[in-house]
């Protein structure tokens, strides 16, 4: 029942990280207002490919290096709160401005890379997902089910929300108020994740 509960915490946490506007979710957009949904959706496997091994990467080195260093999991803690504090900011003034993407091209690879390189998946894998999951396979292969089928439904609700963002102004302004909601919730969370990686130290 704990390591239900467990993974039910994650699988809240993972939504609520997703779904902050970032890179990926950027490429989804404007991918999705250019080329439709039916075109992005095969970037959406490129994202869940890239957080796949990003994650277990990441997962991965710093269980390695806990030995050496066992606070590290502490101060990785710390230093996503850090960046999420800011991420709920970015949201924010993001809320304010919902202009069209002027992204570039998006292809799989591209958005494969830049979702190997996003900092939320550092995030992932040192405060989200449980430290069982990178030491028992059983319960590794039961976490990035959790986090793929959270993915996948995030991903399309990006690369169709270009598409919703022209249908009127009202569907703006809930989308505005989406996001400023989200944007508090992270910020709450920065403070779980200081007081995981301080208080409880």
């Amino acid at each position: 029942m704990q390591v239900s509960n467990e993974f039910l915490a994650m699988a809240g946490y993972v939504a609520l990280i997703l779904i902050i506007p970032g890179p990926t979710n950027t490429l989804l957009l404007s991918s999705g207002v250019r080329n439709g949904l039916s075109k992005t959706i095969p970037l959406v496997f490129a994202e869940a490919f890239g957080y796949f091994l990003a994650i277990t990467f990441w997962g991965a080195f710093l269980l390695s290096i806990e030995n050496f260093l066992p606070s590290i999991f502490q101060w990785t803690r710390i230093t996503c709160a850090i960046y999420i504090f800011w991420l709920a900011f970015k949201m924010w003034r993001i809320s304010s401005n919902l202009d069209e993407p002027k992204e570039g091209k998006s292809d799989f690879i591209q958005v494969f890379i830049t979702t190997l390189l996003n900092p939320k998946a550092l995030i992932f894998s040192s405060s989200i997902i449980p430290e069982t999951a990178f030491i028992s396979i059983d319960n590794f292969v039961y976490a990035m089910a959790v986090f793929l089928i959270i993915l996948f439904p995030v991903g399309v609700l990006w690369a169709s929300l270009g598409g919703l963002m022209k249908i009127s102004l009202n569907t703006g302004s809930h989308i505005k108020v989406i996001l400023r909601v989200a944007s508090c919730f992270l910020i709450f969370f920065s403070f779980l994740l200081v007081y995981s990686g301080v208080i409880k130290r």
